[in-house]
């Protein structure tokens, strides 16, 4: 993230123990203070239990809502994007092909006999490869695809008047609160109506982002789907799409106790591996984000520098 006088404030999961408010006063926010959650979908105005925790005029940008609102009311565009995103999903069907071969290629590499050490490692390391650049391709496809889909953006007749909104309540705003959800969605509210840029506007007159669980995920320079063990059977983690960029070198992981193989250090080799700096965010994690620095200000083992060690 490059410098700017605002701050980012970086969370894990808000229950049990919420420390939102904590954090914000920590920054000193005065208020007002924006809040999106387009990740909540349909539960996205139950604002209440927020609004009991923090004592700031809340200033609600209903996403989702406007999202559909604008769908709603230009058939051409509604059917741009439909388009749009049954594209992406086809290609995300055969990137999951892809990357289930090389991933299980480069556990089978790990694991064999190294009778020819300097073979086999220059093998295992070009296997890595295969992944990472899958993941890069998948990341540049998305893009791709949104470019060539030149009808679907926030400055679209039927948009314009929502994009506008954004961007006054942003602008009389201290701060912006972004909620965990369906981290899918969220990035793609938050792609839509530009708030990438309203984000760099806010920050460089001072103001202070705050974003848990999936909003923080959303913040990063790509975002990571992951769950070791789900009802389906095994599965690898998988590029979903950039980020909104704010968070450079690092992929965030929030519920990681729940939802990784944090004892199982080939898969944790792998992470590290494709993504990098690896970084778990469970309830009571909170990490502030200055001048490009990183303050820890988490309780005990709530903020996990995930490594192949970790948890044996």
């Amino acid at each position: 993230m490059s410098e700017t006088p605002g701050r980012l404030l970086l969370l894990g999961p808000q229950r049990p123990s919420p420390n939102l408010s904590l954090a914000l006063a920590a920054a000193k926010v005065k208020g007002p203070v924006a809040v999106v959650t387009a990740g909540w979908r349909h539960e996205e105005a139950e604002l209440d239990a927020l609004q009991r925790d923090l004592p700031y005029h809340l200033v609600h940008l209903p996403l989702y809502r406007w999202f559909d609102e604008v769908m709603a009311r230009d058939a051409a565009l509604n059917a741009a994007y439909r388009s749009r995103q049954d594209r992406v999903l086809a290609y995300k069907e055969l990137y999951r092909l892809r990357l289930s071969a090389a991933y299980a290629s480069v556990l089978r590499l790990h694991r064999m006999p190294r009778t020819q050490t300097d073979l086999h490692e220059a093998e295992l390391l070009d296997a890595v490869e295969v992944v990472r650049c899958l993941d890069s391709r998948s990341v540049e496809v998305c893009e791709r695809i949104r470019q060539d889909t030149v009808a679907v953006r926030a400055d679209h007749p039927a948009a314009a008047p929502y994009s506008q909104r954004v961007a006054e309540i942003m602008g009389h705003c201290d701060a912006l609160v972004i909620a965990g959800g369906h981290v899918a969605v969220l990035l793609n509210r938050l792609l839509f109506f530009d708030m990438d840029q309203r984000i760099a506007e806010l920050m460089a007159r001072g103001g202070t982002v705050a974003a848990w669980s999936a909003g923080a995920m959303a913040l990063s320079e790509r975002v990571v789907l992951f769950y070791d063990d789900p009802p389906e059977g095994p599965s690898e983690p998988e590029v979903l799409d950039r980020g909104l960029g704010l968070i450079r070198g690092k992929t965030l992981f929030p519920h990681a106790r729940r939802r990784l193989r944090l004892d199982t250090p080939d898969r944790l080799r792998m992470l590290q591996a494709r993504f990098g700096e690896c970084v778990g965010l469970e309830n009571g994690a909170w990490v502030e984000i200055s001048n490009g620095g990183w303050q820890d200000f988490s309780e005990p083992d709530s903020l996990l520098h995930l490594s192949p060690g970790w948890g044996r």
